[in-house]
């Protein structure tokens, strides 16, 4: 009984491959407007995804780089295509050139590192300066600061956090921009509240009225 049933089913699933299919030499039916519509929906969605990956994986580049180069890493600027990282800007030496890229491919997602980062010499004598010194290091620590949450708010709030800007000093965290309800306002604070370094968060976010 049990091979009789199998073999109609067998039987059935030829039958209906017959029925759909394309006789030789016949053109296949053109694509009606709601595949095609379906179709760019999904292109458009992939497309988001895409975005919200590449900025998130340059903001990771961006955190790695700056703990490993210091201040030499604010020098470093990070382009991602895909999975792909591109360096540019100068450092002062070969050594943190080639500790540029190791930073980079260290960072979970890289697959490819373009290193573009070229070296410039010596840094300038001022630059060497006691109070240079200590102005480059707070530049240094809000820059990395600012890393760091912005890379939480990207993992947590995925696209809404591409319209809030971060900026930190001394500890203190401000962020401007747009979110679109005031459960999502409320999150970016506590997210970038309880980052680690940050003392005090002002909050310059906006809620549209509905």
């Amino acid at each position: 009984m049990l091979r009789v049933g199998l073999v109609r089913f067998v039987e059935l699933g030829v039958a209906i491959a017959l029925a759909f299919a394309v006789p030789a030499g016949a053109q296949a039916p053109t694509r009606g407007p709601a595949e095609r519509a379906g179709q760019a929906v999904d292109k458009a969605v992939r497309g988001i995804g895409d975005e919200l990956a590449e900025v998130a994986l340059a903001a990771r580049v961006r955190v790695a780089l700056l703990e490993d180069l210091k201040e030499a890493g604010l020098r470093v600027k990070v382009q991602v295509h895909g999975e792909q990282v591109e360096l540019s800007g100068e450092v002062p030496t070969q050594h943190l050139r080639v500790v540029a890229e190791g930073a980079a491919r260290r960072v979970s997602g890289v697959k490819a590192v373009v290193n573009g980062v070229a070296v410039m010499g010596s840094p300038p004598p001022e630059a060497v300066a006691g109070r240079a010194v200590q102005k480059v290091s707070s530049t240094l620590a809000d820059a990395l600061l600012s890393a760091r949450v912005k890379v939480r708010l990207l993992d947590e709030l995925g696209r809404v956090a591409f319209s809030i800007s971060v900026d930190a000093a001394s500890g203190v965290v401000s962020l401007s921009g747009e979110v679109p309800d005031s459960a999502r306002h409320t999150l970016a604070l506590k997210i970038a509240g309880t980052t680690s370094g940050v003392s005090s968060v002002v909050d310059h976010l906006r809620v549209p009225a509905r």
